[in-house]
């Protein structure tokens, strides 16, 4: 029983500090929530105004370190994204906007403005997610199936797998050094972006980020207060980069970005400016190229049966190069690279993750444990749905379990069939596991004890999808050029490169490389011995062709 004294001392320390939130995390609440329940009752009555969040609502399974993380994480967002969800909602009424809202979630689906404003550790990395689920949705249009995207802003490139058509979700990723054990889009972040900052280390060599410009004061070429080189100041002096940008919004300064990389970069090294460019961006494409293969070769996957996705307003500005220097099969740029992530929010469904501990040791499976578990959390998920008003032929639940041998610490998400829990079925999932194990770490002990750990539900609620507008097709695949400028693609110096914009291109439009195309929110470069083509979608398909 819960000593009713102590209670009353947290009530006084929490009254004294004039505390905003509270997180309530008990050693075992992830087995029996009665007292995180109670406690949270109590509070509830005494501080009406106090945000609180207990584990095991928020992550009701083992290891207290990671279930007191998600906890503290998620109250202390709680206050802030609670009132932000106020305000939108308020703005929205006020302009009579009637459409549903949903948030953007980091497991790539959304959820209900409620639910966000008491789950807010939901949306650490929801952000990035969406760029991956527009990815997805483009892969599925242009039915591609095994995908790597990067998204490369102007501070960080986000890299994620796209495999069968889907996402990979991992189970837990870090805020700094932090664990947030949360079921999220699997994606690999670094500090490399167009505003990453050059500079020579104590050893001679150029080096490339993590620090960075951003967006203010950014780059020195946008005359903002800029000082140091940057990646986008590297593209802007090689001619890679128009003189201005956003359809001649704003005005680039390339001699003040060819005097930053003379004096911090070109004259240390005593070598030219272009050579000064061409070694910024070399270092910094191949510091992308480190992370990909991160994602893929050290994964055990063959970049060769993957199409890249380079999108954000960098990426198709590097995506050839990364193509060539990953070796992909095809890179895809988007209709709009710069904008994926809000419209991989029209491509979302509503989607709710739960996971409970209830370990099951080898050789003592308790099958009708493991039909109650999964039941339980069968019966969460379909009220969460019914009370976002899905409709329930809409609705479609997805089991899981978090498996291991006996004796590891660690453990594998593998899926689990449908319907009656038998001998059969658990002998099929310790069969997956065995795979699983053996694909990511080219071995498996099918002899070896096997242990469940995590049982796991994943809820969607399928929605109305904005459908993707269609190009009108083109009477011929060749388009004269726009312009024409001086590119410095190599050491041979400047040559004269066409210029088309994005907008002019129609369906089955061609273009060999050197090439550039400009729009509003990117540049496109198709490097010599490539071919682009436009598909129905506007998306930009590159591919390497025989000289």
């Amino acid at each position: 029983p819960i000593h009713k004294n102590q209670l009353e001392k947290i009530v006084k320390k929490i009254a004294d500090g004039k505390y905003e939130a509270v997180a309530i995390s008990l050693l075992h609440s992830y087995l029996n929530a009665d007292h995180e329940t109670q406690i949270y009752n109590l509070l509830a009555e005494r501080f009406p105004n106090l945000e609180i969040s207990i584990s095991s609502d928020v992550l009701p399974v083992f290891r207290e370190y990671e279930r007191s993380m998600a906890t503290i994480m998620n109250v202390m967002v709680q206050p802030l994204v609670g009132k932000y969800i106020r305000q939108l909602e308020d703005g929205l009424a006020e302009k009579r906007i009637e459409a549903p809202l949903f948030i953007m979630k980091s497991n790539g689906g959304v959820f209900s403005p409620q639910e966000a404003a008491r789950s807010g550790a939901h949306m650490a990395l929801s952000g990035p997610a969406a760029g991956t689920n527009g990815a997805a949705n483009l892969g599925h249009l242009c039915k591609i199936e095994d995908i790597i995207t990067i998204d490369i802003g102007g501070t960080s490139a986000d890299i994620s797998l796209i495999r069968g058509g889907k996402a990979e979700i991992a189970n837990g990723t870090k805020i700094n050094d932090l664990p947030l054990s949360l079921a999220v889009t699997d994606i690999h972040t670094i500090g490399a972006g167009g505003g990453s900052i050059a500079r020579i280390s104590g050893n001679g060599a150029i080096m490339v980020g993590p620090a960075s410009a951003g967006a203010d004061p950014g780059p020195v070429a946008y005359g903002k207060g800029g000082i140091y080189p940057t990646v986008t100041d590297a593209n802007l002096v090689l001619g890679r980069l128009p003189e201005t940008l956003l359809d001649g919004a704003l005005r680039l300064d390339s001699k003040a970005a060819s005097f930053a990389i003379k004096k911090y970069i070109a004259d240390p090294l005593g070598t030219s400016v272009e050579a000064a460019a061409i070694g910024i961006l070399a270092i910094v494409n191949e510091t992308m190229n480190n992370a990909l293969k991160l994602m893929t070769v050290e994964r055990g996957l063959d970049p060769k049966n993957y199409t890249l996705i380079a999108f954000g307003g960098a990426g198709p500005v590097h995506g050839g190069q990364l193509m060539r220097l990953l070796q992909t099969e095809k890179l895809l740029i988007p209709r709009y690279p710069g904008i994926l992530c809000a419209t991989g929010l029209l491509s979302t469904d509503l989607r709710y993750d739960f996971a409970i501990t209830r370990l099951q040791r080898a050789g003592e499976y308790n099958k009708k444990e493991i039909s109650e578990t999964f039941n339980r959390l069968s019966g969460i998920a379909k009220a969460k749905l019914k009370r976002d008003k899905v409709d329930p032929a809409q609705c479609h639940l997805k089991r899981g379990a978090d498996v291991r041998y006996a004796g590891q610490g660690t453990e594998l998400s593998i899926s689990f069939s449908d319907g009656a829990i038998t001998s059969v079925s658990i002998e099929r999932a310790v069969a997956e596991f065995h795979r699983t194990h053996k694909e990511l770490y080219n071995f498996s002990d099918e002899t070896a004890p096997v242990e469940f750990v995590n049982f796991r539900i994943t809820a969607i609620g399928a929605m109305n999808h904005i459908p993707q507008p269609k190009l009108p097709q083109s009477a011929s695949v060749d388009i004269p050029a726009t312009d024409y400028r001086q590119v410095v693609f190599d050491m041979n110096g400047p040559q004269r490169t066409p210029v088309w914009r994005r907008k002019d291109l129609l369906n089955g439009h061609q273009i060999v490389g050197p090439a550039i195309i400009d729009q509003l929110d990117t540049t496109s470069i198709i490097y010599a011995g490539q071919r682009a083509k436009v598909d129905e979608w506007g998306n930009i398909l590159v591919s390497e062709v025989m000289l």
